[in-house]
């Protein structure tokens, strides 16, 4: 069997998986609240990449970036003290063994609104720049696709086999038969058009797995015996569907492949050659919506900006305040901006006073 160069690497380096992370330390976030464990990642070597996964995980599950709060850190997303309704409680973490470039970790917690509900969160970041790591970064287009279809095809194969096992050996009575039944029915039915927005993931020694949420409900969990798909795939078995960064990334080459993709990353500059700020594009999905939001450096407020990204132009919005008595968002401002190259480069315009000022804005 030929083997490609940049696997042998990664079997070369195994034996030094965490020798990036070994200059990375991680400590329980403080002070905390209510007994919540959150990882505080300390990077004494690289303190920018410390603050940006800092940042990321902080600003995406706290609501807040690091330092940033009155109380406790906790205190926008733990009941009864910024918040009067739902809660979010953090009772670990863990890192996982992985190539020497990527860092890979789980969050553990529980979520209360209607009902509670535990979950776990995957984060990958590339111990290079600090970035997040995401697919459509590491996977080409084609490549995306092809392990789009391969893991649909397995979560479809798998409910199509426990649907005939129950046929063969039905649990419970009639109805909790035919309920199962209808369950995976309406669950498969449209699994074949599911984007890899349906999946998460996590970074191994030699694997990457993917993770699926489950087919029921909170109403239907007790009758859903599935539960969450986890499918582990060999990087062996994708290396003709990674990018350039993608097999850089996996070999532990110190060289980084860039690109325009703008997913994962952070940028700094100005608005109005004068405000300056910072940019995190944290999500864009297959439908080319977005998660991402800015902060001026001076007060470090996350504020965000809804809308989508098409041939790398972005048309933003970003809102003021809710309306209760007319209940609707009141605008602030509209963003049009375009990618070139490590650039974001475009106008922030006020949407009362139509004021125009130039965004300007570099990856880093």
């Amino acid at each position: 069997m030929r083997i490609h160069i940049y696997v042998l690497l990664i079997l070369c380096l195994s034996g030094n998986t965490f020798a990036q992370e070994s200059k990375m330390t991680l400590e329980d976030l403080k002070p905390t609240y209510d007994e919540n464990v959150f990882p505080n990642i300390v990077y004494k070597t690289n303190p920018r990449i410390e603050d940006k996964i800092n940042t990321c995980l902080q600003l995406e599950n706290l609501e807040h970036l690091p330092n940033q709060f009155r109380l406790n850190p906790f205190e926008k997303v733990a009941y009864g003290l910024e918040r009067s309704y739902g809660s979010v409680y953090f009772h670990d973490y863990n890192q996982v063994e992985t190539p020497s470039n990527i860092f890979s970790l789980m969050l553990h917690g529980d979520a209360t609104g209607a009902y509670s509900e535990g979950f776990e969160n995957y984060y990958n970041f590339d111990l290079r720049t600090g970035n997040k790591i995401t697919l459509t970064n590491i996977f080409t287009e084609n490549g995306i696709i092809e392990i789009k279809d391969q893991l649909n095809l397995e979560v479809k194969n798998t409910i199509d086999a426990f649907v005939a096992y129950i046929h063969e050996f039905p649990r419970g009575d009639d109805d909790v038969v035919n309920d199962q039944l209808d369950l995976y029915a309406y669950c498969a039915e449209d699994i074949e058009e599911n984007s890899i927005d349906y999946y998460e993931y996590y970074f191994e020694k030699d694997s990457i797995t993917f993770v699926r949420g489950r087919c029921s409900n909170h109403a239907m969990r007790a009758i859903d015996d599935l539960g969450s798909f986890t499918i582990k795939i060999a990087y062996t078995n994708i290396e003709t569907f990674l990018s350039e960064y993608g097999k850089g990334l996996l070999s532990g080459e110190s060289i980084i492949h860039k690109n325009g993709n703008p997913e994962g990353k952070f940028y700094k500059g100005t608005i109005n050659n004068k405000y300056s700020i910072t940019v995190f594009v944290s999500r864009v999905h297959s439908d080319n919506s977005l998660g991402m939001h800015y902060w001026y450096d001076k007060y470090r407020t996350p504020i965000e900006w809804d809308g989508r990204l098409v041939n790398n132009h972005f048309s933003l919005i970003e809102y003021d305040y809710y309306d209760e008595e007319n209940q609707k968002w009141i605008k602030k401002a509209t963003i049009e901006a375009d990618i070139i190259g490590n650039n974001i480069i475009g106008t922030w315009e006020n949407v009362e006073s139509h004021e125009v000022f130039k965004l300007e804005l570099t990856e880093y």
